[in-house]
């Protein structure tokens, strides 16, 4: 939804000459940041994908990505398969390479460990979703701005269950310096709070939710 047509065109042409399978939306207003526009790509996606893949914009991922994650969606329990962020930047400055270890720290062991009890935290980009669990969930909540942990709440609470790859399956962007980096952790910090306001009954043992203690 960039007012900058020079990056739109470029892209709508190329997915243009890929053929059909392959669509560009552009949107100049979307309203419910991120997760508004994911839920108007969702209208916009064949209506027989039974599955929807979730990839940031400055992320390359790896060929064999889909082949290697899809095969675990043949357990009907599995919601979400998700593999680490990773950085292919991460040699570009000292500060990028200690931010590039804080975040490795996080998705190659804070990750794992919680993957063995099914609470990762959804963390939107490299992830796969069942369209079935996404749409019983009401989709994207367009009301808070860190919308994939949101989401991932929603369906543990659920029932569904996750599948995280701890392998690197596709590489983005950091930030470039410490006022970026301290945007994206307000950002977080921000939507957290958004989350434990919104979803205390859930987190504290509401009725119905299936979260264990």
């Amino acid at each position: 939804n960039t007012s900058d047509l020079s990056d739109s065109d470029a892209i709508a042409a190329h997915c243009n000459a890929l053929g059909p399978r392959f669509r560009f939306l552009h949107l100049p207003k979307c309203a419910g940041y991120k997760a508004g526009a994911l839920n108007r790509a969702l209208q916009a996606t064949a209506p027989d994908a039974s599955l929807i893949a979730v990839v940031d914009s400055d992320y390359v991922v790896e060929p064999h990505w889909l082949k290697t994650a899809i095969p675990h969606f043949a357990q009907d329990d599995v919601g979400i398969v998700q593999a680490p962020q990773d950085y292919r930047d991460g040699e570009g400055s000292t500060f990028k390479k200690n931010i590039y270890w804080e975040y490795r720290a996080f998705f190659r062991l804070g990750m794992v460990f919680r993957a063995e009890d099914n609470a990762i935290i959804q963390h939107g980009t490299m992830t796969i979703i069942r369209r079935s669990a996404l749409e019983d969930a009401g989709e994207w909540d367009e009301h808070c701005i860190t919308e994939d942990a949101e989401l991932g709440l929603r369906l543990f609470a659920s029932g569904w269950q996750a599948v995280y790859l701890p392998m690197t399956l596709g590489r983005g962007l950091m930030p470039d310096d410490t006022e970026s980096y301290g945007g994206q952790r307000f950002r977080w910090a921000f939507g957290a709070m958004q989350i434990l306001r919104r979803h205390a009954g859930i987190i504290f043992g509401r009725a119905d939710s299936k979260l264990s203690f």
